[in-house]
């Protein structure tokens, strides 16, 4: 059962109780005459202890904002909480479970007709959405209710009934999953005046999905509205837990500092601190695999004691193995926290840095690394990367060779060597060497189009050919393939081979101009000519548009 579907349930269980019981509560609320005494009351009732100065200003809050013939929303507020809720759910049986309410509600034992009631209630339900909205309904406009507070519709004391309405019904359909009409009722209640924190944070909730930036504004105003309320940053954790996850946790630790006992901040911070697949990004099992190391080193290894402080350095390593775009920001946060940054944190952050294109500072970071530990080879791997990028090949590749002479024998730095020494001339068949080696390893298509394009610079395009062959089996619908394996089969006189190839290039691509020109010289070669022109004449009225690409547009005339 989802954590959503638990809080539905929790408020059609608090409905089902406070219908059934209202005419029992009589004698004890008759005598309530302040709505402070109302809260109290039901406090030491239902959970058995007092309410901190935050619960009562919440609950008085509530008071005011909702019509006066619904007091007994505390009482629904205090049945679906953690504390009570999870009491109720260590009960094995129905029946146990209705004493526990008869108690709580009532301060007394269950009668026959009550255990009747509830019993065949429990299980008859059928519609939960109905059944739920109804109780609601049946409560908050209760004649009797309104008796025994002395409060009616028509007190000035009160915001007008229209107000409440729409507030109500908008809480319902929130809690009913209703989301566009809940949205309808909350968005009106705001307009005509409603400074609720519950109306806000619960009209945030229903705007995560379509509207982040509202609900994010809805999140700031309910924590301006009530700073001592937990839910509006539970909520604002759960709108920018994918993309600024930092903020996401610190909302959560924030939550957990008014209420440790909150299951909704435990639960979402559970979810934040396995961040998976952020917005943009791709996650890898590998990737999560390593990360999992990662965290329980960044855990143990801090010298702080605070747990916030402990989360967000073992997120900072989530995000980096997700790849997530603010991992060098949290990266940094966490190194904050050292006087001697360990060496993870530094590689972290360095690979995060590579990623967004900053080699300079990616580099400063692998050499800090290093100086502390030179036997990583997966570090100097690293800075050989941002040294190719900032096209210093020749400390890319010592960096490279002696990370292969410490044992780095991965794909990635046998196909790094690779593309280093596809720079050189006189170093091709080294590059070949190479990035057989990291083929060897990893199977991946962009080391075989190294390899293939390195033969065609060496003119063994029978060699390449088998390469682009080979990607054409890991790749079968990508159409620039085809058209590859056509060209190196070119070379090697396979010309039937190669109109084949280039027809399932165009196969997969209609539009894809250059096969329809290597086609047409190969019908040409083949003695084709109407079929030549043919091919020609699609690919002029193709070219249209390309006129800026001057070679293909000259072929194509």
């Amino acid at each position: 059962m989802t954590a959503a579907r638990n809080v539905f349930l929790r408020y059609l269980l608090a409905t089902a109780v406070c219908a059934a019981v209202a005419p029992l509560c009589q004698s004890a609320i008759a005598a309530i005459k302040t709505p402070q005494a109302l809260v109290e009351f039901a406090y030491q009732r239902m959970l058995k202890r007092d309410p901190s100065p935050a619960e009562l200003r919440r609950e008085l809050q509530r008071i005011k904002q909702v019509n006066a013939s619904y007091v007994l929303q505390t009482f629904v507020d205090l049945a679906a909480s953690d504390e009570f809720f999870n009491l109720y759910k260590s009960k094995s049986t129905n029946e146990a479970k209705i004493e526990l309410l008869y108690q709580r509600f009532l301060g007394r034992p269950i009668d026959a007709s009550g255990r009747k009631f509830f019993l065949d209630y429990m299980h008859k339900v059928k519609n939960d959405d109905f059944i739920a909205w109804k109780l609601f309904m049946d409560i908050g406009q209760s004649k009797e209710l309104q008796l025994q507070t002395g409060v009616t519709n028509e007190s000035t004391a009160w915001p007008p009934k229209a107000l409440n309405e729409f507030q109500m019904w908008g809480q319902l359909d929130c809690v009913g999953k209703n989301y566009p009409e809940a949205i309808n009722y909350l968005q009106t209640a705001i307009k005509m005046g409603s400074n609720s924190a519950v109306d806000c944070i619960t009209l945030a909730q229903c705007l995560i999905k379509q509207n982040p930036s509202e609900a994010l504004s809805l999140c700031d105003r309910a924590i301006s509205q009530d700073p001592g309320w937990e839910r509006p940053y539970i909520v604002r954790a759960m709108v920018v837990e994918k993309t600024d996850p930092v903020q996401s946790l610190t909302d959560v630790h924030t939550a957990l500092s008014i209420n440790p006992k909150s299951a909704a901040a435990l639960e979402r911070r559970a979810a934040i601190m396995t961040l998976k697949s952020p917005i943009g990004t791709t996650g890898s099992t590998a990737a999560n695999a390593a990360n999992a190391v990662k965290v329980a080193k960044a855990v143990s290894a801090v010298d702080s004691t605070q747990a916030k402080e402990k989360d967000l350095i073992a997120l900072a390593y989530v995000m980096a193995a997700n790849h997530h775009p603010k991992a060098s920001a949290a990266l940094t946060n966490a190194i904050k926290n050292f006087s001697k940054p360990p060496t993870d944190l530094l590689n972290s952050r360095a690979d995060a840095y590579l990623r967004d294109g900053r080699n300079e500072a990616a580099i400063d970071d692998l050499n800090k690394s290093l100086e502390v530990n030179p036997h990583q080879p997966e570090a100097l791997v690293k800075r050989a990367h941002g040294y190719f990028w900032i096209e210093e090949p020749e400390q890319a590749l010592a960096d490279v060779n002696a990370a292969i002479k410490l044992g780095a024998h991965s794909a990635d730095a046998y196909a790094l060597r690779g593309e280093i020494n596809m720079l050189n001339k006189q170093s091709l068949q080294a590059a070949v060497d190479d990035f057989t080696k990291a083929i060897n390893i990893k199977r991946k298509k962009e080391y075989l189009y190294f390899r293939a394009g390195t033969y065609e610079r060496l003119e063994n395009y029978s060699a390449a050919a088998l390469d682009y062959a080979a990607i054409v089996k890991l790749t079968p619908s990508l159409a620039q393939a085809y058209l590859n394996l056509a060209r190196a089969q070119i070379h090697c006189n396979q010309l039937n081979e190669a109109v084949a190839n280039c027809t399932r290039a165009i196969g997969r691509s209609s539009r894809f101009v250059q096969a329809y020109l290597e086609r047409a010289a190969l019908y040409e070669k083949l003695g084709k000519t109407k079929l030549a022109e043919q091919d020609r004449a699609k690919a002029r009225s193709l070219a249209n548009g390309f006129e800026h690409e001057e070679g293909l547009w000259q072929r194509a005339k």
